[in-house]
């Protein structure tokens, strides 16, 4: 198996960034979702709500994240004030970007927003049912891992080919076996160790286009529900890929060989 594509998704639920190269830490992947948008009262926005969020291209250059509103190239400055936002049901400090950051966003999303950072002193952890870890602003745990061929099985299913791009994952990995990460427990990839812990739920984001944000795939959640229904009485929806702890940090690159050092039952 070979670790095929990595995506670092810089500001939650914006455009995400194809790398060769990551550092994987406790939190997840750096850079990834350690930005987030939110509503003036603090709540968290995705494009759940805001399909046009993925028209927000994200990039790191020197190690700044910035962004892309309609060309224009912004790279938000952080100061000393922080506020308190949410996330599903965790509540996070985090520090506020410069007001003319503020107001481009808003402007583009066509409500007051603000862009928020997780810093070193921001706390969140995943849920401590399934990881004992710490998590930046992503839906739940640090790393999302797919399957190539679970993608391909899907494909076919639904009747044309999928993007693995609208399940906004982190890490995929090639392999010739359809949805044979529901027995991977433990994955060796370089020096970094991963625990898979939890299946991951998917919703109507998964059907919408990736670079627009418009509705495109009905066919995808018609395709999940025929074939990746939950089993698990406490996790109910529909199942692609899996979420993961660190268990080992260091640096993940695409090519690298990918080992299951722990199979699940």
């Amino acid at each position: 198996m070979i670790l095929s594509q990595i995506f670092v998704h810089p500001i939650k639920s914006c455009r995400a960034i194809s790398v060769a190269n990551a550092d994987a830490q406790a939190r997840g992947l750096a850079h990834d979702r350690r930005m987030m948008i939110v509503r003036s009262d603090g709540e968290f926005i995705t494009q759940r709500s805001h399909p046009r969020m993925a028209q927000i291209k994200t990039l790191v250059k020197a190690n700044n994240v910035g962004f892309l509103l309609e060309d224009k190239l912004w790279f938000p400055e952080f100061g000393e004030d922080r506020t308190r936002v949410s996330v599903w049901r965790d509540s996070v400090m985090a520090r506020l970007a410069d007001e003319h950051v503020q107001s481009a966003l808003s402007e583009f999303l066509g409500e007051p927003v603000k862009l928020v950072m997780m810093d070193k002193d921001s706390q969140r952890m995943s849920n401590e049912k399934y990881a004992d870890s710490e998590v930046s602003f992503a839906d739940g745990y640090p790393i999302l891992i797919t399957n190539s061929a679970s993608l391909k099985a899907l494909s076919e299913t639904a009747g044309f080919p999928l993007q693995i791009e609208q399940f906004r994952p982190n890490l995929v990995i090639n392999t010739d076996k359809a949805w044979a990460e529901d027995g991977w427990k433990y994955l060796a990839i370089g020096d970094v160790e991963l625990e898979l812990v939890k299946p991951c739920t998917r919703c109507v984001m998964t059907t919408l286009d990736p670079i627009t944000g418009k509705p495109a795939y009905p066919e995808t959640m018609q395709a999940l529900i025929k074939t990746r229904k939950s089993n698990f009485t406490d996790i109910p929806g529909v199942l692609f890929g899996w979420n993961a702890v660190v268990k080992t940090p260091g640096i993940l690159s695409v090519g690298s060989t990918v080992r299951v050092s722990e199979e699940r039952s």
